[in-house]
């Protein structure tokens, strides 16, 4: 949950000064990449192995998808987010580093 509340944060606090606006594809693509570099932290997965913890996970981001928190960082993004943060955030490796995109505009 602490993920998803410093998602919302971020993208929540990234405005886009000028540029054209992301579509909900590029949103969602965004948003999924810090799901997916964030999923390994939670303590569900520990022990958990091949097949059954692909499918763990893949459920567990499903979930995260659903909640509030994605779905107001996800209304957000397509406002607030350049295309340069976007882009940064597709490359970064980390989610820290996916973070760092949007903490200094």
């Amino acid at each position: 949950m602490r993920a998803l509340a410093l998602l919302i944060l971020i993208v929540s606090a990234s405005a886009s000064a000028c540029g054209r606006r992301l579509s909900p594809a590029e949103c969602d693509a965004m948003l999924d990449r810090y799901l997916d570099m964030t999923e390994d932290d939670d303590p569900a997965l520990v022990g958990v192995t091949g097949g059954p913890r692909a499918e763990l996970r893949a459920q567990r981001i499903e979930e995260r998808k659903k909640s509030a928190g994605y779905l107001e960082a996800e209304a957000h993004c397509a406002t607030q987010v350049s295309a340069a943060e976007h882009a940064c955030a597709m490359k970064a490796p980390s989610p820290n580093e996916w973070e760092a995109c949007f903490e200094y505009h």
